[in-house]
């Protein structure tokens, strides 16, 4: 039976049609789940962009400078690969970009591998347990820092694609910390392979919010990074939320020129995400919507 997912916004009623995919209700089951716990925050979203320096660029320099530092000394690891230069961080340019890109590459490995910052050399340290929440703190402290400094970076494909990209994004408030997001342990669900044919790079309206540790293909692009490393890839986890697109900015964005040439090859859907959806109602001003709560779930269409 085709479904229905009807929403109440600030700016009226908000309908989309759920895929007939195995994907699709997948994600639903887990939805229903987190809707019941966690209430929903919607903003707009332009990615990528340049923010101008302001009164908080220094105060995050200090912050990756402080949390790298606070990793670097503990002393059941090693220190990373790499001395955090604050010369090279206050450039704010593609060599900054470059330095962000592999500190941010060494937590995805450590987080992952649990016993390395590099992937393809041997153990640096003993395996770190799963259970181990200071340095899951950390590491996802000291990640999504490098996030925010990320945003005042220029590079030429930051520059050149700025708000390129418009839609309104979905997250459940659902995070362990204050001053990162952690989600709760019932948030996060891995995203089994065998729906990996789900995938598609444009051609609907609502998509899972990105969740991944690493990188998608978009986010590599704009911070000039390297396609073929393992972690650039499609998101790996699902937490309930969404992500509604507001144009055909995705659809232009993957068959640009620059993004074709950045891949080295000719896009397909492995570099894209999961959609769920295609909008049947829309709020007359979608991109205002600051407020969005489940209603119901149809199984007719509903009538304008």
């Amino acid at each position: 039976m085709q479904k229905y997912i009807n929403f109440s916004t600030n700016s009226g009623p908000l309908v989309f049609k759920l895929l007939d995919t195995g994907f699709a209700n997948f994600w639903l089951e887990h939805f229903l789940n987190i809707q019941k716990n966690y209430s929903l925050s919607p903003r707009k979203r332009h990615w990528p962009y340049v923010k101008p320096i302001d009164d908080n660029t220094q105060q995050i320099i200090d912050k990756v400078i402080s949390v790298s530092n606070q990793i670097n000394t503990i002393d059941y690891l090693v220190p990373m690969p790499e001395t955090i230069d604050r010369a090279l961080l206050e450039r704010l340019d593609i060599e900054t970009q470059y330095f962000l890109n592999r500190l941010h590459r060494y937590l995805v490995i450590a987080t992952e591998e649990r016993n390395r910052w590099i992937l393809d050399e041997p153990a640096q340290f003993d395996w770190i347990p799963w259970e181990n929440s200071d340095i899951h703190h950390l590491f996802n402290l000291l990640n999504q820092t490098i996030h925010q400094l990320e945003e005042y970076v220029i590079t030429p494909h930051r520059t050149s694609f700025n708000h390129f990209l418009s839609s309104i994004e979905v997250t459940p408030i659902a995070s362990q910390y204050d001053d990162c997001t952690v989600y709760e342990d019932d948030v996060d669900k891995e995203i089994p392979d065998s729906f990996l044919p789900d995938l598609k790079l444009y051609g609907h309206d609502v998509w899972i919010k990105k969740d991944i540790l690493g990188k998608d293909f978009i986010t590599a692009f704009a911070d000039h990074d390297d396609p073929n490393k393992p972690d650039v890839r499609s998101p790996p986890m699902i937490s309930g939320g969404i992500e509604i697109d507001i144009d055909d900015s995705r659809e232009k964005f993957f068959n640009s020129n620059q993004f074709k040439s950045w891949l080295g090859k000719q896009p397909t859907d492995v570099q894209g995400s999961y959609p769920i959806g295609d909008i049947v109602v829309k709020p007359d001003n979608i991109a205002g919507i600051t407020y969005l709560k489940l209603e119901r779930i149809d199984g007719i269409e509903p009538t304008l």
